[in-house]
């Protein structure tokens, strides 16, 4: 029952739409989280975090467009200084296909946000998916240098499966010693390749807290 929010008074606060909105949004509840959403710009269209939040739902939701319109909309109003929106547009136009776009989106979040290991994974994955295997690597492994943790195998793991083949007897071996000296310690069991055929899937519930942190905006 929204009636206690909805009163004349509560109509005239876009925030309370905003804050009942994001809570929508972590329920899952798409739809109400949409209609929050759309209230708060009505009431309100100049206010970034608006627009960013309205994002968020058209990306679960997968209305790809729609969630790249709000992202830029974010970007405009905050003079391209809200790194969130940023990051979102680049997983946007990677969805999308748009290669280069993404590529253009994380970069500028690695130079604004250079310790955030997130932006290297996500970029890593975009290169991926353009064949670019070299430089793939150099983003994965820049990853596992911002992270000395229980993500670090998985990450390794990762690098290993970007590598093409080698005929070396011992070229696994020597690039996983190698990726570990950047990393500090990392000893674990990996996964097969067999049970991991895409390697985002090791670090999903190790990324969650972090890609929370993104989702949020002053």
């Amino acid at each position: 029952n929204h009636a206690i929010n909805d009163c004349e008074g509560g109509q005239k606060e876009p925030n309370f739409y905003f804050h009942r909105g994001n809570t929508q949004l972590a329920l899952r509840a798409h739809k109400e989280a949409r209609e929050d959403f759309v209230r708060a710009i009505n009431l309100k269209r100049d206010v970034a975090k608006y627009h960013h939040s309205m994002g968020l739902v058209l990306q679960e939701t997968g209305e790809t467009e729609g969630a790249i319109e709000n992202f830029n909309n974010a970007l405009t109003l905050s003079l391209n200084t809200h790194i969130p929106s940023l990051y979102h547009l680049g997983l946007m136009h990677h969805a999308q296909k748009e290669y280069s776009d993404a590529v253009a989106a994380f970069d500028r979040v690695a130079e604004k946000e250079p310790e955030d290991r997130l932006v290297y994974e996500s970029r890593g994955l975009v290169y991926q998916d353009m064949q670019n295997h070299a430089k793939a690597v150099d983003d994965f492994t820049m990853a596992v240098s911002k992270v000395c943790s229980t993500v670090c195998p998985q990450l390794l793991f990762a690098l290993n499966l970007t590598q093409k083949p080698s005929r070396t007897p011992h070229s696994r071996t020597t690039t996983t010693t190698a990726a570990s000296r950047t990393c500090g310690s990392a000893s674990t069991s990996w996964p097969s390749q067999t049970s991991t055929p895409r390697w985002t899937s090791c670090l999903t519930v190790a990324t969650a807290k972090s890609r929370a942190g993104l989702r949020k905006i002053p």
